[in-house]
């Protein structure tokens, strides 16, 4: 799965969930999607060519998790964060 079918899917994910998604500069592989409603807070990353790694990094109160998992297909990507969210 490449970059641009990521932010794809985490945008969708994120205008369905009433959340945002934010990106890292150029040359970097990463998007974190936000909740407008809790603090709830999941970064999406390339670990190696097609390889995404999702990791929560904040529950929905606001405390530190580290619950991951690891996405190469767009169902995948989604399962994930439906998942993942809170």
């Amino acid at each position: 799965m490449d970059f641009n079918q990521v932010i794809d899917t985490c945008l969708k994910f994120s205008i369905a969930q009433g959340g945002t998604i934010a990106t890292y500069p150029v040359g970097y592989r990463k998007l974190e999607v936000h909740s407008r409603t809790s603090r709830t807070e999941i970064a999406v990353e390339q670990v190696n060519p097609g390889v995404w790694q999702v990791d929560k990094k904040q529950d929905a109160a606001g405390d530190s998790t580290s619950e991951m998992a690891q996405a190469m297909t767009k169902e995948s990507l989604q399962e994930h964060l439906l998942r993942l969210w809170d």
